[in-house]
């Protein structure tokens, strides 16, 4: 039912591998969960990776600031979305060279236009920062703003206006923490490395309508911090479920089974 779209051949991972420390997925993110991250260019390198002075795309900050993986799994009508990252989602800032930076929203689309986001899950309602405020709301979004110069064009970053939808947003449908994982790559990076993650569990048939399995949907998700200096994107396709409709010669089959039945119930019931 479900596919993914992912733009990474072979060879650019082994060049990315070369010279860069990779994140591994977290153990939050097991199998159950499909990979929706996409590969964007990079020089050859995959999205997950710090290079050795500190180089994450498209900009620096090293494992702090390093935007690593996109994730999702369907349940039911619940979707959910995980989000990892080098930077702390949780208390949702870093500093870096004396200034804070702090965590973006995840920015949402569900039409033809995965790049397009026509909705968000704003994390920073009421003041707060971080996934770990409890007063996270979805919305549709009316106006964004974007990271200042030079990374501005790595935006949306944050939810400036925006009209909020009720009963998508499924209740305590926000969870966070972070996890470990020991660089093995020959880079000049060693030891552990520390990448958070936060997952957000949508009501489906509230945002798409009770026959979204019907129809299907392209899922694009997207993130950055305040100041750009990482971004990671996914893309995902839900492809429409159908009834398989049963060929003739399974439906005489049935029928003759069920004639069978009903022919030795009756040679039971004169037996007796």
């Amino acid at each position: 039912m479900q596919k993914i779209l992912m733009g990474m051949t072979a060879a650019a991972m082994m060049l990315g591998v070369s010279n860069t420390a990779l994140a591994d997925r977290l153990s939050t993110f097991d199998a159950s969960w499909n990979d929706m991250t996409v590969q964007a260019g990079n020089n050859g390198h995959p999205e997950d990776y710090v290079a050795k002075r500190g180089e994450v795309y498209p900009g620096v900050g090293g494992q702090a600031f390093d935007a690593e993986y996109f994730f999702y799994k369907i349940e039911g009508d619940t979707l959910s979305i995980g989000l990892q990252t080098g930077f702390n989602l949780k208390d949702g800032k870093q500093k870096y060279e004396g200034s804070w930076y702090y965590s973006g929203d995840l920015f949402l689309s569900f039409d033809d236009s995965p790049t397009t986001y026509e909705y968000a899950v704003d994390f920073q309602t009421n003041g707060g920062w971080g996934t770990a405020t409890g007063d996270e709301v979805f919305k549709k979004v009316t106006k964004t703003k974007s990271p200042d110069k030079p990374y501005a064009a790595y935006g949306p970053y944050l939810v400036q206006n925006g009209r909020e939808v009720d009963n998508v947003l499924m209740k305590n449908g926000i969870s966070s923490g972070w996890g470990e994982y020991t660089d093995t790559v020959n880079d000049g990076i060693k030891g552990k490395q520390r990448s958070y993650w936060t997952i957000v569990e949508l009501d489906l048939a509230t945002l798409l309508g009770a026959d979204w399995a019907v129809d299907g949907f392209t899922l694009g998700t997207h993130w950055t911090m305040s100041c750009g200096n990482d971004v990671v994107k996914g893309l995902a396709t839900v492809d429409p479920v159908s009834t398989p409709v049963p060929e003739p010669t399974t439906m005489l089959l049935f029928g003759a089974g069920l004639a069978g039945l009903a022919g030795f119930a009756r040679r039971r019931g004169t037996a007796m």
